[in-house]
């Protein structure tokens, strides 16, 4: 396939050659010389650039092909011809033909007049090389495992990881999948006040992912879950402009459809159905859905060196899917659902007004409102039969109707008559109304100020400080207690709050060649215990959040450039809780004994260099670039000084780097031709307790069947030879 392309790519070019040498036949190319380009972006309309690469990944190749193609082999990196001759504009990009990762872009455009586009673009997702699974079916919606491995396990469990791992090793498989999408844009403007647009794409993801089955808390297991959907989005509307305002319409339409839409999965630790369990599980997958949308949207210039911007979103979310059965298990009595299909039903509204102003020429008004209102008219319904992981254990329920309605209001005022600085200071509301969360109501206040330099010279300065206070209000324990949850447990999106946050950047310019820039960030956020009327809250604690970075660039010659940095972050946070082994109400609640908490300061390190020497040599361009990353994160469990509780046993900190260098050389064998050689090292290092390389020997351990999926380490070495023509 790749080989067909890239020669189907060389006979386009063929055809084009004699043109080339007639123009330089008649003088319209330059003699030899030396070129004037940039050789490491090129701006110019027509060029390629193509060759051959030889990659060598040792290790995790998934992590380091994630999203991405670059096995060995010929290659056409990158095409590039734009023709304008004729009565319009042609132009045509080709990306990484034959690859996974490759990408197809033409347009034709009259100017002012009409536009077209059209583009075709893959996505890779390379999840493992390493997985493997005992199931067949592997990737498909029904996966079954051998027959008589579940009898043998469930005459005998302790048995499982012996029977299950040869099996698994016997049938390894990439998990990957990738997603095809294909685009057309279309703009025709028949006056200069009126414009009309059509936009249609269409995208496949195909494949398979990791995935986790549930047996109850005895057993869950990792598969390899199928892909197979297909998205279509329309979007079309009309715009007239003129120099007074704007108004547009638009209309949005989404249809999202799932080829796989339920999984089932063998139980590994039972044979054949009964009250106390089931042979098989089966859950939904995405449901086939659609989305509709209307926008108005309108701008007006008004006196006094105003503007008015508002637009006004009216959408329905819609998914009527079949509902499955209450179980799977052939050995309990299912009644059908409650109703045939989902019903489900989202009405949204979203709309957003800016104004602006500048009653003076130094003072700028900015006011914006927001609003999204999120309403679930799907029908309520009580469901009389639930088996709770298809177990002879019946219950009911009435599953709740989320909804919610956020308004957020912003203020800003800026002031610019100072002598070297401008500042600027804001007030901004966030408040959203939910249901079925603890609070009813949360109320987000802040205030911030920011200073900009205006006219320092070789000085320039960006600081801002913000403040920030939430508050929920309309308090309602029975979500959590009904949950068997504490009454102080903290949902930390929604919970009282407060943050400071501040961020500096300064950059130095002693000349016009030499630039040395820094900045620095600090956040906090601190969770009050006294919320809920509890004495005591669990959960999120407090968070921090600090940093900082400096960077060298310098220039000192027009054929050299140079550049290095250095950047820390540090993250910490500290959770609580309280250890309960019995089923609540108990007094283990109220006993501060078994409190323990965790937390974890992650620090990283990152170093960048990079030198460019352009020509620096006749005809010879060198760059040469680097990058190091390590981070660390360690994680500490505390118990209450009187504490009942067995002493923790430390887990180790997760631990990962990652270094790339590259090197680019480039010789011009003429003007419009040169020969590159790329040598790509990359490598990366990862230490984790809980997905590390060490899963993949141990395919089967107490309550978990694992697919081989983690965080492996790899080192890749990779050498391009190219060519870079210019035509």
């Amino acid at each position: 396939m790749r080989t067909r392309i890239i020669l189907f790519v060389a006979a386009l070019l063929a055809c084009w050659a004699p043109a080339v040498r007639a123009q330089q036949a008649t003088g319209q190319q330059p003699a030899e010389q030396t070129p004037t380009v940039n050789p490491w972006s090129i701006t110019l309309a027509n060029w390629l650039d193509a060759g051959a690469r030889g990659t060598n990944i040792s290790g995790d190749e998934a992590r380091f092909d994630r999203f991405r193609d670059t096995r060995s082999g010929p290659f056409l990196d990158r095409f590039r011809f734009q023709d304008s001759t004729g009565p319009g504009i042609f132009s045509l990009a080709l990306d990484n033909i034959g690859y996974r990762d490759q990408r197809y872009f033409g347009r034709f455009e009259v100017p002012g007049r009409v536009r077209f586009s059209a583009e075709w673009n893959q996505v890779p997702t390379f999840w493992s090389i390493s997985t493997r699974s005992a199931y067949t079916g592997v990737g498909t919606s029904t996966q079954t495992l051998p027959s008589g491995f579940a009898a043998a396990v469930q005459a005998s469990p302790s048995s499982l990881a012996s029977l299950y791992a040869p099996l698994a090793q016997a049938n390894p498989f990439d998990t990957r999948s990738r997603r095809d999408t294909f685009t057309l844009n279309f703009l025709y403007t028949p006056t200069t006040n009126l414009g009309i647009n059509f936009n249609l794409s269409s995208t496949r993801r195909n494949g398979n992912q990791p995935w986790v089955m549930s047996f109850g808390f005895g057993q869950s297991v990792e598969v390899a879950s199928p892909v197979d959907t297909r998205t279509t989005d329309l979007s079309t509307g009309a715009e007239w402009a003129t120099d007074r305002g704007m108004l547009r319409v638009n209309y949005d339409g989404s249809w999202f459809k799932d080829s796989q839409q339920t999984l089932t999965v063998d139980n590994p630790l039972r044979a054949t159905d009964s009250t106390a369990g089931s042979s098989r599980g089966r859950m939904a997958l995405w449901p086939s859905n659609n989305a509709h949308t209307v926008t108005g949207a309108g701008a007006i210039r008004l006196p006094g060196r105003s503007r008015l911007t508002a637009n006004l979103a009216i959408g329905t979310w819609r998914q009527d899917q079949p509902l499955l059965p209450p179980t799977v298990n052939s050995a309990l009595d299912a009644a059908t659902p409650p109703r045939a299909t989902a019903k489900a039903d989202i009405r949204r509204v979203a709309a957003n007004v800016v104004f602006t102003t500048r009653p003076a020429n130094f003072l700028g008004v900015t006011a914006r409102y927001r609003l999204h209102d999120f309403k679930d008219e799907s029908p309520e319904q009580a469901i009389p039969l639930i088996f709770q992981y298809d177990q002879g254990l019946p219950t009911s329920d009435t599953p709740p109707i989320f909804s919610h309605r956020y308004n957020g209001l912003d203020v800003e005022a800026t002031i610019t008559s100072l002598q070297f600085l401008s500042l600027s200071g804001g007030y901004r509301l966030r408040r959203a109304d939910r249901t079925e969360r603890v609070f009813g109501i949360t109320t987000d206040n802040a205030v911030y100020a920011s200073v900009d330099s205006v006219s320092m010279g070789i000085v320039s300065l960006h600081g801002i400080f913000e403040h920030a206070r939430r508050r929920g209000s309309d308090y309602d324990p029975t979500v959590l207690t009904g949950a068997g949850e504490y009454p102080g447990l903290r949902r930390c999106d929604i919970a009282d709050r407060d943050r400071n946050r501040v961020t500096a950047m300064l950059q130095v310019m002693p000349t016009s060649s030499v630039a040395i820039s820094g900045s620095i960030t600090a956040a906090k956020d601190d969770f009050p215990n006294n919320q809920f009327g509890a004495a005591d809250a669990f959960g999120l604690q407090n968070r921090t959040a600090q940093g900082y970075a400096i960077f060298f660039d310098a220039t000192p010659r027009d054929t050299v450039t140079v550049g290095a940095g250095y950047g820390y972050q540090i993250y910490s946070s500290l959770q609580r809780s309280r250890q309960v082994s019995a089923a609540p109400p108990t007094p283990q609640q109220q006993d501060p004994s078994r409190d323990w908490t965790l937390s974890e300061d992650e620090k990283v390190h990152y170093v960048s260099a990079n030198l460019e020497l352009a020509h620096l040599f006749p005809k010879t361009a060198v760059r040469f670039t680097y990058d190091y990353n390590r981070a660390e994160s360690p994680y500490t469990y505390t118990l209450a000084a009187s504490s009942v509780l067995t002493p923790p046993s430390q887990l180790p900190p997760v631990l990962s780097g990652w270094h790339t260098a590259t090197i680019d050389v480039r010789y011009f064998l003429r003007h419009n031709l040169a020969a590159g050689f790329t040598y790509w090292y990359d490598r990366y290092t990862v230490s984790d307790y809980a997905m590390g390389a060490q899963i993949e020997d141990q395919p089967a351990i107490p309550g978990i069947i694992l697919l081989g999926y983690g965080y492996r380490p790899y080192t890749v070495n990779s050498v391009w030879a190219r060519l870079l023509y210019i035509f």
